[in-house]
């Protein structure tokens, strides 16, 4: 019942709800499959070519990441990168 109700209030809060699609893809490693809401950076631009009622995508990656600013190196346990269309 938990996952039902989780599913059901995805992007609730968002005032076009009816129209967003939520994409996961399907990896195998060593012969086991996972799937992932995090998508490669091929999607969005195959989905603008191949389906022309796409109005905008967004590609996020939320992974440890090494940062770099300047002359400072930062090891960020939680970063998110995404398109500038995130928000």
């Amino acid at each position: 019942m938990l996952f039902v109700w989780q599913e059901s209030q995805y992007d609730q809060f968002h005032e076009k709800k009816d129209r967003l699609v939520r994409v996961t893809m399907e990896y195998v490693y060593a012969g086991e499959h996972s799937h992932h809401a995090v998508t490669g950076s091929i999607v969005a631009p195959t989905f603008y070519r191949e389906f022309p009622e796409v109005q905008s995508a967004i590609r996020f990656d939320y992974y440890p990441k090494t940062v770099k600013h300047e002359d400072r190196i930062f090891e960020e346990s939680a970063f998110l990168h995404a398109d500038s269309t995130f928000f």
